[in-house]
């Protein structure tokens, strides 16, 4: 065997062993963390797994960037398109007939003196996705990116509000918008650095 079909092996090699510990580490953190903070609210046996996928192609991107220095790209696009499909799946996919409007933007604090999850949870569901259109404008991030996620956020309420997939709430857009304005930061402190 010549070296560089060697290396092609012991590459191949370590694919496999990072693709099986990313999975077999998606499952503990499920099992252990996500599942009794996340999932006992979504008894979608699609949305499980799909999260579980996306979590081990997040795990195994991270393992290969500390052993290569580099990440592959089209595993970024494929995470990221995921988790944008998916996010999208939980906020529009519900049972239609529950509907409302909130238009007090102070809710937010008893929201988050009640029920902390759920702000949280809005805020931090929506960073990634900043991070993955960070990514995808990376050579020429336009100001008008950081709005975007406002932006989205008044349509996906509107669109839960005409369909009555749930309720408008401002809280929600406030939240939405500012985790993906953090995404796209974060990505162009990091891209920076």
């Amino acid at each position: 065997m010549t070296s560089s079909r060697v290396t092609k092996v012991i590459h191949l090699i370590i694919v496999a062993v990072f693709l099986v510990i990313s999975f077999i580490l998606s499952i503990f953190l499920f099992q252990v963390i996500l599942d009794r903070l996340l999932l006992f609210q979504f008894d979608d046996a699609f949305l499980s797994i799909s999260l579980r996928i996306l979590l081990t192609l997040i795990l195994f991107q991270i393992f290969w960037g500390i052993y290569r220095k580099s990440l592959i790209r089209p595993v970024i696009w494929i995470t990221g398109l995921l988790y944008c499909l998916l996010l999208l799946y939980v906020v529009m996919v519900k049972v239609p007939g529950r509907t409302g409007v909130n238009l007090n933007p102070f809710t937010l604090i008893n929201d988050l003196k009640t029920i902390p999850f759920y702000p949280i949870s809005n805020f931090l569901f929506f960073v990634p996705v900043g991070l993955f259109l960070g990514y995808v404008f990376q050579k020429n991030i336009p100001r008008i990116l950081f709005l975007a996620g406002f932006i989205v956020s008044v349509i996906l309420e509107l669109i839960q509000l005409i369909f009555r997939l749930g309720i408008f709430d401002v809280t929600d857009i406030i939240l939405n918008g500012s985790g993906f304005a953090v995404g796209v930061w974060l990505f162009v402190l990091v891209c920076r650095n």
